[in-house]
């Protein structure tokens, strides 16, 4: 059985990314609208979330912050998706338990090797 991974806040091309570089994973998809998680959607058993920040900072925290709040994801390591130029949305989802960032573009190169960090196994 394939470990799921779910991936907040993407696009479907951005699903679509991770997918080709995390073939050994399920994916399971949850939408991000005006910075709020659609939080009734949230599955269960994920070992890992990827999640896109947003434009704004202040809703990329508040969806961390929410997942962290959610009894289905508060133990879940949190991998945050940024482009270079928001690095400070990076830095503060690092003050969260259990959460890191990496800087797209996404890759077979940084991906893998940072939920391997999250998790505790590569």
């Amino acid at each position: 059985m394939k470990d799921t991974a779910l991936v907040v806040g993407a696009s479907p091309e951005e699903i679509a990314k991770v997918d080709r570089i995390l073939p050994n994973w399920e994916l399971a998809s949850l939408p991000v609208a005006d910075g709020e998680l659609a939080a009734s959607n949230v599955p269960a058993a994920a070992k890992v979330i990827v999640a896109f920040a947003q434009q704004k900072e202040e809703d990329t925290m508040s969806v961390c912050e929410d997942l962290r709040s959610l009894p289905e994801t508060s133990d879940i390591p949190i991998l945050l998706v940024i482009n270079r130029y928001q690095i400070t949305q990076g830095n503060a989802v690092k003050r969260l338990d259990n959460a890191d960032f990496v800087i797209a573009p996404i890759s077979q190169n940084n991906m893998p090797d940072k939920i391997g960090e999250l998790v505790g196994n590569s």
